[in-house]
């Protein structure tokens, strides 16, 4: 998210976002009388601490952090959750010069065997050791071209 904020100049940094805007909960899981566990949202906060135990977040906690930095900067841009848009779409933004963020896992390896939970609404989230989140910049008949966090560029 920091990388897509910084192609469009502003200053973002990883911590400051993780401080300061990303929606957070507590690392708490409980077992219902149904026998299921439960737990925060993992699509809607980072669940635990970003600088310690935690997991991972989803689009909408991006969305939300990205959101309320850009209004604290007067920006006249917002982020948006397109979960499910097609390669093509993604595709046709990248070509409008729009990073997109995208959920991958680390290395672009196998994901890891997900952990679990189901929100207080009844929704099942999970999240794997391995998730990592990048931004696609490009693409062409072979590979995706991604800038990551981790690795740099990168062709997949």
């Amino acid at each position: 998210m920091t990388m897509a904020l910084n192609y469009y100049g502003y200053s973002a940094n990883k911590v400051t976002m993780a401080k300061n805007y990303l929606p957070k909960k507590a690392f708490v899981t409980t077992r219902g009388s149904d026998g299921k566990l439960y737990g925060p949202d993992l699509d809607k906060y980072f669940v635990g601490d970003p600088f310690g135990r935690g997991t991972v977040c989803g689009p909408e906690a991006l969305v939300t952090a990205a959101n309320a930095y850009l209004k604290d900067v007067n920006a006249n841009m917002k982020a948006k959750d397109i979960t499910g848009a097609t390669c093509e779409e993604l595709y046709k933004r990248v070509s409008l010069d729009q990073p997109v963020v995208v959920m991958t896992t680390i290395g672009n390896a196998n994901r890891a065997t997900p952990s679990g939970w189901y929100t207080e609404e009844g929704k099942y989230v999970n999240w794997s050791t391995n998730d990592h989140g990048v931004v696609l910049i490009g693409w062409d008949e072979t590979y995706v071209t991604v800038a990551c966090p981790l690795y740099g560029m990168k062709k997949n």
